[in-house]
């Protein structure tokens, strides 16, 4: 999972934990986590899904809710947690081009060095 290095309150087991979760959700589902931040008593987890072979997508609300039965078993009740969830969208896949990407940077006026350094 990629953060995990961030619980470094969380026991190994607990870490395995985790790992052993996201591993099943990614192997079945293509799902995936990320921890983006965690401090005191909140933490910032993003999860998204990719297109798979069954077709079957999980809704915002669900991608969140499977990632709060993820980790509900390893943070203790006090830290709150927050959930980014990125559903797969294949019409984003489908009006995907590379003149939309240089008019959306245009737009937002984002260089290609800057594009670098944000990687």
């Amino acid at each position: 999972m990629k953060g995990i290095e961030l619980l470094s309150s969380l026991s190994d087991e607990q870490k395995k934990l985790l790992e052993i979760s996201e591993l099943n959700y990614r192997r079945f589902a293509r799902i995936y986590f990320q921890i983006i931040s965690y401090a005191d008593d909140e933490l910032v987890v993003k999860v998204w899904q990719i297109e798979n072979q069954a077709g079957k997508y999980l809704t915002t609300a669900e991608l969140a809710e499977r990632t709060k039965d993820v980790f509900k078993e390893v943070i203790s009740d006090n830290v709150k947690l927050h959930v980014c969830p990125l559903p797969f969208s294949k019409e984003d896949l489908e009006k995907f081009s590379i003149k939309r990407c240089q008019y959306q940077n245009a737009r937002i006026r984002l260089t290609t060095q800057r594009l670098g350094s944000l990687a």
